[in-house]
């Protein structure tokens, strides 16, 4: 029974990403109008912390360019799933204005009218501990650059294919219980291509890797 905990606890936060990324996910499709989708108790904070990242943004549903689909990257041969991508508008608020300042790489002053297209990665995570502050890990941004530049989204509802918006970057956005943190990160093609080394690595790895000192 002991030996089980971490997988039971690992279970339980993947079901609640899971069901978190569903009600996100209708809350778009529904477009945010009347009565807001069933929200189960166990993702409750999370939700609260999701609409308060909305709020402080000025976001709505119509600024999704997209909700949760397939990428696909048929050239270097890998696939994921990733969570969307949002407009932001500078001239919603100033918090906007400094967020698409900062994704676009341009001082607060020159972003009357501009808006950023951002893909994100949205991620539920346990309780920070007093005095303790978020940590974001690059393999965030490993994950995200491919996402990005992948050339075709394959839309979940209808299984239809198109071609990936033209993006300014990408930003994950760790959930925790009634507190949200966005942090962007750089998902440019440097980034991409070492995404692809380490793909290359891993093929290798799982191809090659035990039949390369194999006595046979």
């Amino acid at each position: 029974w002991m030996r089980r905990q971490h997988t039971v606890h690992r279970d339980e936060r993947a079901e609640e990403g899971r069901a978190l990324h569903a009600w996100v996910e209708e809350w778009v499709v529904t477009g945010g109008i009347g009565v807001l989708p069933a929200i189960h108790p166990s993702i409750a904070p999370y939700v609260r912390a999701f609409l308060a990242f909305v709020a402080h943004y000025g976001l709505t549903p119509n600024d999704w360019l997209f909700t949760e689909a397939v990428v696909i990257n048929r050239a270097h041969k890998y696939a994921g799933t990733t969570d969307g991508a949002i407009r932001f508008h500078a001239d919603t608020n100033p918090a906007c204005a400094d967020w698409v300042a900062r994704a676009l790489g341009i001082p607060v002053s020159q972003v009357a009218g501009r808006h950023a297209d951002l893909l994100f990665d949205a991620k539920t995570k346990n309780p920070l501990e007093e005095g303790k502050t978020p940590t974001f890990y690059q393999d965030v941004a490993l994950q995200l650059a491919p996402y990005r530049w992948a050339p075709i989204i394959r839309l979940k509802p209808t299984g239809e294919e198109r071609a990936m918006p033209d993006l300014d970057g990408a930003f994950a956005l760790y959930l925790y219980p009634d507190m949200a943190v966005p942090r962007l990160v750089v998902a440019d093609e440097t980034t991409l291509a070492a995404f692809v080394n380490a793909l290359g690595l891993y093929r290798w790895t799982v191809e090659h890797g035990s039949a390369s000192v194999s006595e046979k």
